[in-house]
């Protein structure tokens, strides 16, 4: 399970490990708060021991072969380490075997009983059971890899409110339930235009039925032209993952997690304060500097001024940075209760899609930016 963060620092992996930080440089402290674990984490992050994934890949799946995936969206490994993947543009889901042969289509584009439009979340449950939520369908379906589709789980509301963004399994009685709203006005601003949202997180039952009231966190900001139209290279996305039956989430903006069980009961709380820094002069220009380039590169320089305006905040310009200046992101694994144990820098262009146990799936592209999956075995060492 990982959770993942758009901090410029990096991101989270959460491993099954129960031992504390191996650094004695780091310091973590946890108390007792009306039965919630506050753990707080001060130090470096370079003093962190260094993991590193295995000298090559365990497999490939590459996207230059059939069934040649167009744009990979949502991935998931297997208990025996196959993978399962989402083509975002031919909204097809397919399954690969460890080798990375392609086994066969689990599911197709369309409307009905096991096809989709739109595939944001997919997560596996017993026995690899597939949960795969379509927002635009509203609809989380269930299906086996060996025997396909099983069944459908309906989110669409009588009064035809907006279905939610993510649906993830937890339990078979458990269903997490992520739906995303614009924050109050007086949150907002004008041009430059910050749109905050909210993430409202709730549990389903195995039917779709609220089983708990909705929380609230922030969930992000995203920059908006005058056209009001939203540049997604600058939207800070919230964490919001199952694993298990731990529920984590943090707004996206600040070094926080929570955690709660499958009761929806609050047991963590995970911050390291140190990176809630002001960011130098020196950040500033890099940034200025890379837009700059990245732009010209696109063919379009003049687009440059009007993103250097938009960097007037700093959640932006941290999001400038882990998207274009940091492509070799930094990725700090915690153990379960929270502390750290180790980082892990990504090899160069890839970025991290999936991870069970010691396997991670990174997602790749070609100079012709044809995609794959490649899948390492993560050592300590």
């Amino acid at each position: 399970m990982f959770a993942q963060r758009y901090w410029w620092l990096g991101a989270v992996v959460f491993v099954g490990c129960t031992r504390g930080p191996e650094s004695t440089s780091l310091t973590v402290t946890e108390v007792d708060s009306a039965g919630v674990a506050l753990v707080t984490i001060t130090g470096e992050v370079a003093d962190l021991p260094e993991w590193h994934l295995a000298e090559s890949p365990q497999f490939t799946v590459d996207g230059s072969e059939p069934p040649f995936l167009a744009r990979v969206g949502q991935v998931a490994l297997l208990s025996d380490g196959r993978v399962v993947a989402s083509d975002a543009q031919a909204d097809q889901i397919h399954l690969f075997g460890l080798e990375g042969e392609h086994i066969r289509i689990l599911g197709d584009q369309g409307d009905g009983p096991g096809e989709y439009q739109n595939v944001t979340k997919i997560t596996v449950g017993v026995g690899d059971t597939l949960y795969l939520y379509d927002q635009r369908h509203g609809r989380l379906s269930v299906v086996h890899p060996e025997s396909g589709f099983v069944r459908a789980v309906s989110f669409r509301t009588p009064d035809g409110a907006r279905a939610p963004r993510r649906v993830s399994w937890v339990s078979p009685s458990r269903l997490l339930v992520q739906r995303e709203t614009i924050a109050p006005d007086g949150d907002n601003q004008t041009f430059p235009y910050r749109r905050r949202t909210l993430t409202h997180i709730s549990l389903a039952d195995g039917e779709g039925h609220r089983a708990t009231e909705p929380i609230a966190i922030q969930g992000g900001v995203t920059a908006v032209s005058e056209a009001r139209e939203a540049l997604a290279a600058f939207s800070n996305n919230p964490v919001v993952e199952a694993a298990g039956s731990r529920l984590l989430y943090g707004s996206g903006v600040r070094y926080e997690l929570a955690v709660r069980n499958s009761a929806f009961e609050h047991l963590r709380e995970i911050r390291w304060g140190g990176w809630d820094r002001r960011i130098g002069e020196e950040d500033v220009e890099a940034v200025r500097i890379g837009i700059r380039q990245t732009y010209r590169e696109l063919g379009a320089p003049e687009f440059a001024a009007l993103m250097e305006e938009l960097l007037l905040t700093p959640t932006m310009l941290s999001e400038f940075r882990s998207r274009f200046l940091d492509p070799s992101p930094e990725w700090h694994i915690l153990d379960a209760s929270g502390h750290p144990v180790g980082r892990i820098t990504l090899p160069l262009g890839s970025r991290l899609v999936a991870v069970r146990g010691s396997q991670i799936a990174l997602l790749v592209s070609d100079d012709l930016d044809v995609p794959s999956i490649q899948v390492y075995r993560l050592n300590r060492r």
